[in-house]
């Protein structure tokens, strides 16, 4: 059953058995109910669930966010960071400069997070576009691990 649902061949619908939400963050009631659902889904958790947390006092991230979200919602610009060959340079050439220009220290709370709760690391770090001023590196430092792609993790 874990390999079923770790490797996706029960889909959706194991999404919706075994998830709070959808490999996409969609919950599955919005997911059911189409892509306008999902639209109206997002804009709440972008708009209410940052006036939520910074109610609470926590750290919001809204202006990333609301890049993620102009991203996943922009004609064109969603058709090009859906296909795998284009979605790395896009998201470094320019999504990840724009969401640290909005919401400072982004970019490292995202990998502090991939390591913390994951338990992986990036073979390319978020960053490192030839705009931003940093000394970084524009492609990856590593090639990719992928003797960690198949295999178990404890």
């Amino acid at each position: 059953m874990g390999a079923l649902l770790k490797g996706g061949a029960l889909s959706i619908y194991g999404d919706f058995l075994f998830a709070d939400e959808t490999e996409h963050g969609r919950g599955a009631f919005a997911t059911l109910l189409g892509p306008v659902a999902g639209l109206a889904e997002e804009t709440v958790a972008l708009t209410w669930g940052n006036a939520l947390q910074a109610a609470k006092g926590e750290e919001t991230d809204f202006g990333a966010e609301l890049v993620r979200f102009a991203k996943g919602n922009t004609p064109g610009l969603s058709a090009a960071i859906n296909l795998w060959y284009t979605r790395a340079a896009v998201d470094h050439l320019l999504i990840h400069d724009l969401q640290e220009a909005a919401s400072p220290g982004y970019l490292r709370r995202m990998e502090n997070r991939a390591r913390n709760e994951f338990g992986t690391e990036y073979w390319w770090a978020p960053g490192g576009s030839p705009l931003m001023d940093s000394g970084e590196t524009l492609g990856p430092e590593r090639a990719p691990d992928f003797e960690a792609a198949v295999t178990e993790r404890n």
